[in-house]
Order: C-alpha cells, then structure tokens, then sequence
C-alpha cells in the first residue's frame, strides 16, 4: 500500500538539487506517520489524510521560521548570535522540506480525488463484492498472516544486521554486543507497529463486508485507495495466488536514487471470478 508519505519520499528523493538530508528527513518523517489510519481512503477520507499533512507541513514551517527569525533578532540587538546557530540550521533544513512538500501534498490532494472518482464511476477493469463467509475468511486469513510476519520479524532484523555487520563492516564480538541490543529494540518496536496496525485492520475487516475497484494504475480495496501513478512509482508483479479464498497480489515499486522499496496490495477474489483475475492479472503484468 502506498501512503502519503512514500509518495513524498519518493518524490523528494527525485531532485538532485536537494540536500541528501532533506531526504532523510522525509524517511524519518515516513516512519513515524505511516500507518494504515494515514492511508488514503475513500473520496471524503482522502481530505482527510491530505488536511492532516498539510497541518503537519504549516505548522513545521511556521515553527522553524519563527525560530530563526528569533536568531535573527538576537544578532540585530548585538548579541552572540554563534550561540543559537543549532536553532538555525535545524528549522532552516525543515523550512526548505516544507517548501517543497506543501505544493506537492496539494497536487497530490488534488490528482488522488480526481483519480478515485474516476475509478469509482467506471474507469475501472473490474469491480467486485464479496459475501460476508468469504470476506471474514479472508479477514482471519490476513490477521493470522500478520501475526506470524511481526512474530519473525524482531529475529530477522537482527540477523540481517549481524551478517551484514560481518561480511561488510568487520564487526566482531565486542561490536556485537554494544549494536545488537539497539537493534533488537528497534525490531521488537517495529514488530509492534505491525502487530497494532494488523490488529487495528482486522477489526475495522470485521465491521463491514468490502468490495475492491481495480483499475489500470490504481486499486480501491475497500477503504484504502492504492496507485503507482505517480512519480517514481511503477508497478511490479501481479500475481494470482491460488487459495481460500483466491488472492489477486499486486506489488508497487517506488523507484529513488535512494534506493527502491516495494508495497504490497492483496485483494481476494470472489468465487466463480477465478479466471477473471487471471486475465487481470496477465494483462495488467504487461502494462
């Protein structure tokens, strides 16, 4: 799924005039506020999300430029103004994201409704409901998968990094021993995120039964609203996932000079439109 603030990161990271702290910043940014309730959901929903940003935007930018008119003021009385330098340069780098990211969540906030109201009153390849014993079997299906991923996930992080940490950094015992308790906090921290966000999902799936939009660059999954029309995005594979029930798997790529990431969007498929996603799977793959 693609929020918010994976398009900004994807975006920002794009322009090679910016610092590549600038980028960082929008990575730390990413990671406190993606979760699912910032996703873009249905048209009112979008608004939503997008208001919240733009609070978020305003207000850094406000802040850091009060901050350093403040400076400024110390050094026209004559004072050390050397001193303060921290509160200059901190909400100098904010003020210039926030320049860029303001017009960009407003294009966005723009060209997301735009795009949900097409696909939602027929731009669409396929449009499908689902009755209530296939959705909740789906539900438990994706509750019980996201359990097992945040259950591994604190172990695989840390492996990751010990053999990382030995073929490319040289680390040994001692190294070990100062990094891998700070990493396993991180990892336990992350896992926790999925787990709550996960829980959070499955109850919201419990509520109500939900029907999914697919279009060519965007799919509507019940309430949260999933494109890789935008820059650097692109889709990957789509693939069909033979089960109970069937599962139509997108994969969206977010390509940077930063790095790629990838997205998934899993989406069931009702009984008797098993071959109906085959097809759309096979012809959105070329696309």
């Amino acid at each position: 799924m693609t929020s918010v603030s994976s398009i900004l990161f994807a975006h920002t990271t794009r322009n090679r005039g910016v610092d590549h702290r600038i980028g960082l910043s929008v990575a730390l940014f990413q990671l406190h506020f993606n979760i699912q309730e910032l996703y873009l959901r249905k048209e009112a929903a979008v608004e939503r999300s997008f208001r919240i940003w733009l609070q978020v935007a305003w207000t850094v930018a406000i802040l850091s430029l009060l901050s350093i008119l403040g400076v400024v003021i110390v050094a026209v009385e004559g004072l050390d103004w050397r001193a303060y330098l921290l509160f200059v340069l901190i909400p100098g780098m904010l003020l210039i994201l926030s320049i860029i990211v303001i017009p960009m969540l407003y294009y966005y906030r723009k060209k997301y409704a735009k795009g949900i109201k097409e696909l939602t009153e027929g731009k669409h390849l396929a449009h499908w409901k689902y009755d209530p014993e296939e959705w909740n079997r789906f539900v438990e299906g994706e509750w019980a998968r996201t359990k097992k991923k945040a259950l591994w996930m604190p172990f695989g992080i840390v492996a990751g990094v010990v053999v990382l940490g030995y073929l490319f950094k040289g680390w040994g015992i001692d190294d070990f021993k100062v990094i891998l308790p700070w990493i396993f906090g991180l990892a336990v921290f992350a896992a926790m995120l999925v787990y709550l966000v996960g829980r959070r999902t499955y109850q919201k799936g419990l509520e109500k039964v939900g029907e999914v939009y697919i279009g060519e660059r965007a799919v509507q999954f019940n309430e949260t609203y999933s494109t890789w029309d935008f820059l650097g995005g692109k889709l990957g594979k789509v693939e069909f996932l033979q089960g109970d029930p069937s599962i139509l798997q997108f994969e969206i790529l977010q390509i940077s000079r930063y790095g790629n990431k990838s997205s998934e969007v899993r989406v069931p498929v009702p009984h008797n439109h098993e071959e109906e996603a085959k097809q759309l799977a096979a012809k959105l793959s070329l696309s």
